[in-house]
């Protein structure tokens, strides 16, 4: 399919998975595409692709060919979210840690009343961002009134996040 590409990164020389996930070796396009309930790191599509940049670039070299990856970061900074949140052995200690946030499978969202075939982990954090009770009515978190581009920003930030990181040799592709 014709890739516009506006990350700079050829698919070529990177694939697909490395920046939307999914099965990079299925045989059909939903199998590739990760909605099957055994796959837990379904594709990512339009914007949330931007997720993927934390897999290489860490937030002090965040790309600006990503800029809803930068604005979460700033909300992120913004909202204060280092006050409940962990991240990198910064921050509080009563919500969750969000080292890793990214690597969450879709098996350890719970989904509550949502048909989670067909979500994914963006779909869960961009619930959440809007509505942190519509997943858990006990959660703690407060609701901030975010529009739908601030939390979309939010959940992509949180979803690069991540232990993973690509293989050096993708990093330092020759030209």
């Amino acid at each position: 399919k014709a890739h516009s590409n506006p990350y700079q990164h050829s698919p070529e020389q990177f694939g697909c998975v490395v920046c939307h996930r999914g099965q990079g070796l299925a045989t059909t396009i939903e199998d590739a595409h990760g909605y099957r309930e055994n796959w837990n790191f379904p594709i990512l599509k339009g914007e949330y692709v931007q997720a993927s940049c934390g897999q290489c670039h860490q937030d002090q070299e965040l790309v600006k060919d990503a800029p809803l990856l930068l604005k979460g970061k700033e909300l992120f900074d913004q909202y204060e979210c280092l006050g409940c949140h962990g991240l990198r052995g910064k921050g509080g200690k009563d919500a969750p840690d969000l080292t890793t946030a990214g690597d969450k499978k879709k098996s350890e969202l719970d989904f509550g009343k949502y048909d989670k075939t067909r979500l994914t982990q963006a779909d869960w954090e961009f619930m959440h961002m809007k509505n942190p009770k519509v997943f858990n009515q006990g959660s703690e978190m407060p609701d901030l009134g975010l529009s739908d581009e601030d939390a979309r920003a939010l959940a992509i930030y949180i979803l690069s996040l991540s232990k993973k990181k690509v293989t050096e040799n993708l990093l330092y592709v020759k030209k």
